[in-house]
Parts: structure tokens; C-alpha cells; sequence
């Protein structure tokens, strides 16, 4: 009966059959799942890589129709949470601002906005500010709004360009007009 054949050929009556035999032997379960934590993971690891379009689209799903779970699971984890995301921001310090950046465009725009890396834009500049001129290293350039988020400018490719953080920040939420 447990032929992989048979259970292809009769897929629904092996779920029922594997359903009701979980429910009237949940200590086997049980014990199994401790005693084999590791390989337990390992192999959901396995398939959510193998199946990532579908798990993401069952996890949209599911926070869709349990909202106020999450929120209760996240205010009773609070700090468990809070302690995941900043190790999460250290380890991945780019992906950070570029979720801070979309972050603020999604905030302060009625528009469209991109998933915008500044690496990218920084090669598109060639390393040049886009304010004063001169070449700025990676490390120390800046994503300057052309048009600003807060005079109505969206946070495409089109309207960012790489900028010194002192040319930056000293042309705050003006709009730059070649004279």
C-alpha cells in the first residue's frame, strides 16, 4: 500500500490514510521530531529551496488570513525579534539600506518606486556626484534624490543619482536648477 506508485496513483487517499494515522499516534510524532531535530530541518531546508515560488506564495497566504497572530506572535517574541533583526542588519549591511531606502519611497510617494541598488547606480555614474562633479569612492557616495522624495519625485532609476553624503546633505530637499 505505501509504494511510492501506489501513493502517486492515489494521492488523496494516502493524506487522508497518513492524516488519520499522525492523529491517532501524535507520540510517535513526537519523539521522532526530537530525536531527529536535525535531519527534521535539514530536509524542510531541502524542500523550501526546491519549492521556494510555492512557499512563499502558502506564507502570503496564511499571513493574509492570520494577521492578528503574527501581531500577537511578534509582541510575545518581542525581543527575540528585535535581537534576529539587528543580527540580520549586520550580516547584511547593503541589503539594510537599500530596505531602508524603499522603505521611505514607499512612505513618501504616491508613485512608482524600484528596488534600487546604489552599487549599481554608482557604475551607471561612473563614481561621479551628481551634484558637485567629482569622483566619489562607494563606500562614502550617497543616494541623491534628483527630483525629492518630499517635492513629489518617486525613487526610480530615473530620479536617483549618486552624490557625495556632504553634497547630500547640504542640498537637503532642494531641487537642483542648471542655471
Amino acid at each position: 500500500m505505501s509504494s511510492p506508485a501506489w501513493r502517486a496513483a492515489h494521492r488523496e487517499q494516502a493524506r487522508a490514510y497518513s492524516r488519520k494515522y499522525r492523529a491517532t499516534h501524535p507520540e510517535y510524532y513526537r519523539g521522532y521530531r526530537t530525536a531527529h531535530l536535525k535531519q527534521v530541518r535539514e530536509s524542510r531546508h531541502k524542500y523550501y529551496a526546491a519549492h521556494l515560488e510555492h512557499a512563499h506564495e502558502y506564507n502570503r497566504k496564511y499571513r493574509a488570513t492570520h494577521p492578528k497572530y503574527q501581531r500577537e506572535y511578534y509582541a510575545a517574541h518581542l525581543g527575540q525579534a528585535r535581537e534576529y533583526y539587528r543580527s540580520w542588519q549586520a550580516a547584511h549591511p547593503d541589503n539594510t539600506r537599500v530596505q531602508t531606502q524603499l522603505r521611505r519611497a514607499r512612505k513618501k510617494t504616491n508613485g512608482p518606486y524600484d528596488r534600487i541598488n546604489p552599487l549599481d547606480v554608482w557604475y551607471r555614474d561612473f563614481g561621479y556626484c551628481g551634484i558637485c562633479g567629482f569622483f566619489v569612492p562607494f563606500e562614502a557616495s550617497h543616494l541623491d534624490h534628483v527630483i525629492p522624495l518630499s517635492k513629489g519625485g518617486t525613487h526610480t532609476w530615473g530620479n536617483v543619482q549618486t552624490s557625495h553624503a556632504r553634497c547630500n546633505l547640504k542640498k537637503r530637499d532642494k531641487i537642483l536648477v542648471d542655471l
